[in-house]
């Protein structure tokens, strides 16, 4: 939805490499 979102979860998708932290994360940093 953001585009901050998009690139934090790309650097996020290296470092942790894992499906089920991705939505996580990804809810974590979109707020509501």
């Amino acid at each position: 939805m953001f585009q901050v979102s998009e690139k934090a979860t790309e650097m996020l998708k290296e470092n942790f490499k894992d499906r089920d932290t991705l939505p996580t994360i990804r809810v974590y940093l979109t707020p509501g």
